[in-house]
């Protein structure tokens, strides 16, 4: 089949400002999660539905500056601090954070 497609995992929605991609953290392996806002998932979205570098690619969006949890963490955001997954991707523009992410 030729259907890309495109699974973009928020942490957990804030209505807050948009801080843009240069505050953005990518993940994959669904381990790190963290805060982002409602208006930078927007804005994720659009850009990955533009980009050739998110198909067939799943990650998790959250501003590098919110709490991280680690498996297992029951309340959602208050966990420890996991180390690095390996799968971190930082960037200032969109595209940047989408290159190199892993395809499934």
């Amino acid at each position: 089949s030729n259907t890309r497609y495109t699974v973009l995992r928020p942490g957990g929605l804030e209505d807050t400002k948009y801080l843009g991609p240069a505050e953005m953290e990518l993940n994959q392996g669904d381990i790190v999660g963290g805060l982002v806002s409602r208006a930078d998932v927007a804005a994720a979205a659009v850009a990955a539905a533009r980009s050739p570098d998110t198909d067939d690619v799943t990650f998790e969006l959250y501003a590098h500056s919110a709490f991280t949890q680690g498996p297992g963490s029951t309340d959602g955001f208050g966990g420890a601090p996991v180390g690095k997954t390996g799968y971190e991707r930082r960037g200032s523009t969109w595209p940047e954070l989408f290159r190199g992410l892993k395809k499934e």
